[in-house]
């Protein structure tokens, strides 16, 4: 049997094998917003606190999603066998013991294709305390980016904020180069991973340098068939991987 690209012989790769990936997630649901609040940390501390966790043998890699009524740590486990003790602790060690005694008892620690399916409710607003709010998306991303910038993410946590699709931003002929995230012709839609699947969607992290075959509308969401794309890259095999090794799940969820 072929291994996953994610397999033994490429770490960066590797990093994307799902049993890796977790979030432990503080929320208002379960935790008093000031108590949360005690959990968020500020940006002239992600190095610090992230290298902590990387440290104590942790995580390989991560980010912090902090708002008003949130504070999660999103993380590829550097080993297996992770606790919500042990990365509670690293991440404020500081606080005192009634206050981590609280959070461990109310901490959510989602893995695998749920922490997937937990981020992309999370980017969706279906999980903060007023469901539809638009800033929720560019939060996200935001505190992703700030987390990459002092070198605590990597490959895996990269491709995983990827999982939006192509949208064009105006009519699209063939022959015409899409020039990918901040360029002239496309944007990132989130969808859930069972609708990108089924239509087909075009990854907006691939969505560069290639080339348009068919016509597109402004506005809708691009296809993998409508594009000339390069099917012997890593990414785009990884990519594929991803979404044959989400499909089981998703299908018997269904």
């Amino acid at each position: 049997m072929t291994e996953p690209l994610w397999g033994r012989g490429n770490f960066a790769l590797r990093t994307m094998d799902l049993s890796r990936l977790h979030i432990l997630a503080l929320t208002h649901q379960r935790l008093p917003l000031e108590a949360v609040g005690r959990f968020h940390v500020e940006e002239g501390q992600l190095q610090a606190t992230g290298d902590r966790l990387k440290a104590a043998g942790l995580v390989h890699e991560c980010f912090f999603i902090t708002t008003c009524n949130r504070a999660e740590l999103v993380f590829m486990a550097a080993a297996d066998g992770v606790r919500a003790e042990d990365l509670l602790q690293q991440w404020k060690p500081q606080l005192d013991a009634t206050t981590h005694d609280l959070a461990l008892r109310a901490a959510v620690l989602h893995s695998g294709a749920e922490a997937v399916r937990h981020l992309i409710g999370v980017a969706s607003s279906l999980e903060s305390l007023v469901i539809g709010e638009r800033e929720i998306l560019a939060q996200v991303r935001e505190h992703y980016e700030r987390c990459r910038l002092v070198g605590l993410t990597g490959d895996g946590l990269r491709l995983l904020m990827k999982q939006v699709v192509a949208t064009a931003k105006r009519d699209l002929q063939p022959g015409e180069m899409l020039d990918g995230e901040g360029g002239y012709t496309v944007w990132g839609k989130l969808l859930p991973a069972e609708v990108s699947r089924t239509l087909g969607g075009l990854p907006l992290g691939l969505a560069h340098e290639i080339k348009l075959i068919r016509p597109v509308r402004q506005g809708q969401s691009l296809c993998w068939a409508d594009v000339a794309i390069d099917t012997s890259t890593r990414a785009y095999q990884l990519r594929r991987e991803m979404e044959s090794h989400f499909a089981a799940p998703l299908a018997r969820a269904a």
